[in-house]
Formats: structure tokens, C-alpha cells, sequence
């Protein structure tokens, strides 16, 4: 639940909350990865045309928008002047307050039983870093989305790198394997379900999929393959909101049904 509605980033979180085994992890993360990929070649190539049989097309909303659209794509793929001395010592203040949240949350936990203080740890990070969103000093510090990526980007390439493929050919693990084919696709056709019934065109329906399934930094692909700068923003919205609640949704669920069962 975490991963669909966040990312990879929000299933390293919540393994390390819920003390997955790192088997499970390591081939959860494996059949995702390949999937998703399937996933992503068929958004980029055959679903628009698909959908766009039962759902309306986008609409564009002027050159406006498409200017809008053009300085988010710019301001994701852009790392121009981070090292600059307007925008590096903000920067760094920006990580000295990611390091005081990451020092108050473990402090906090440690008022919780010990089998708990991960997913305290891991909960208090998240609601300190959004409530930390709401300071316009610390929200209007450039490049932090920029800088924030690229660390994301370090750490997927390092997840990436613990795919193991040859199990993947080897010795599957069917009941993950179909879970995780059954997670995406299925809430795929739900979307578009309800796309259909609210009337969401084509290509907000793909982007937002895609923030959602594979996160932020797969939108601007996709958007390219739709050749739709508009969408960029909508997606990278709905993504970034899947970041901030998926660790709630994932380890919130998850003591839920300890509880029950």
C-alpha cells in the first residue's frame, strides 16, 4: 500500500518500520521493478490511444499553462546555479533542518516501547517534514525539490541495484509475483473506471497513474511520450501527496490488520 500510493522510497520506510524481512523485501522490490516496467512501456505507447476510446481527450488550456508547464519541466531537470552562492548556503540549511527533524524524531521515539520506535521514527520524520512544508522561510529556499530528487534518484539506483534478477528466472514467488502484476493492473482499471465515470480525460488519467504506480520522477517521461508538457504538473502534485501519506497508509494499515488478525 505504501509503494502504490508513494514509492520506493515509502517501501524502504516502511520495511525498515516494520522489520520486513529483507528477503521479502529485496523480491517484492524485484517483481515491482520489472513490472513497472511493462507497466511504463504500455502507458507510453498503446494506453493513450486505449483510453482514449472511453474517456474524453485533454483539453489544452492556452499557452499559459504551456509556459507553466515548460518551467516545472525545466525547474525538475535543471540543477543550474545549485552550487552558486545564492543558492547552496540556503540549501544547506534546508539539510541542517532535515538533520534536526531526523535527531528530534529518534528522541521522540525513545518515549515509545522498543518494538515501536522505528515506525515512530519513521512516522515523526514524515509529519515533522511536512509541517516543516508550512514555514515560507524554509518553503521558498531554492533548488530543494531539485536536491531532494537527486537523493532520491542516488538511493533508486542503489534499491535498483539489489534486484535479483536471477531469482526472478529461477525460483519465483508466485503468490508476490501475481500480487504485485494484480496491484497494478487492477488498480489501473479502477482508475480508469473512474476516470469515466468523473469524466477525466485521457491524459491526466495516465500521468497521475504513473505518479501513482512508479512516483514523481517517471511523470516527466511519460509526459514526454504523450508529447504533453500540461500534465507534468498534475502529476508531480499527486505524486509528491502519495510521497507525504504513504508511510501513514502503509504502517497505520499494516498494525490495523495485526489487530484484526
Amino acid at each position: 500500500m505504501g509503494l502504490y500510493t508513494g514509492g520506493t522510497p515509502n517501501l524502504a520506510a516502511i520495511k525498515t518500520a516494520l522489520h520486513v524481512d529483507t528477503d521479502v523485501y529485496i523480491t517484492m522490490h524485484t517483481y515491482d521493478t520489472v513490472i513497472s516496467l511493462i507497466y511504463i512501456l504500455f502507458l507510453c505507447s498503446v494506453a493513450q490511444r486505449l483510453f482514449g476510446l472511453i474517456l474524453p481527450r485533454f483539453e489544452s488550456r492556452g499557452s499559459a499553462a504551456v509556459l507553466e508547464g515548460n518551467a516545472e519541466d525545466e525547474a525538475i531537470d535543471s540543477y543550474r546555479g545549485i552550487f552558486s552562492r545564492k543558492i547552496w548556503p540556503p540549501l544547506l540549511g534546508a539539510f541542517a533542518v532535515a538533520i534536526v527533524i531526523l535527531g528530534a524524531s529518534m528522541g521522540l521515539a525513545e518515549l515509545f516501547p522498543e518494538d515501536h520506535r522505528t515506525a515512530v521514527t519513521i512516522l515523526a520524520i514524515t509529519t515533522l517534514g511536512i509541517a516543516c512544508s508550512f514555514i515560507p522561510q524554509i518553503r521558498q529556499i531554492k533548488k530543494t525539490f531539485q536536491a531532494g530528487m537527486y537523493l532520491i534518484y542516488v538511493f533508486c539506483l542503489v534499491v535498483g541495484s539489489m534486484a535479483n534478477l536471477k531469482e526472478l528466472f529461477t525460483r519465483v514467488n508466485w503468490p508476490i509475483l501475481l500480487f504485485v502484476t494484480f496491484c497494478i493492473f487492477v488498480s489501473l482499471l479502477l482508475h480508469v473506471l473512474l476516470s469515466s465515470i468523473f469524466k477525466i480525460d485521457t491524459d491526466t488519467l495516465i500521468i497521475t497513474s504513473t505518479s501513482a504506480i512508479c512516483s514523481p520522477p517517471f511523470v516527466p517521461v511519460v509526459a514526454n511520450a504523450l508529447k504533453n508538457k500540461e500534465i507534468i504538473l498534475s502529476g508531480l502534485y499527486t505524486g509528491i501527496i502519495g510521497y507525504a501519506i504513504g508511510n501513514y497508509v502503509g504502517i497505520t494499515f499494516s498494525y490495523l490488520l495485526k489487530s484484526f488478525f
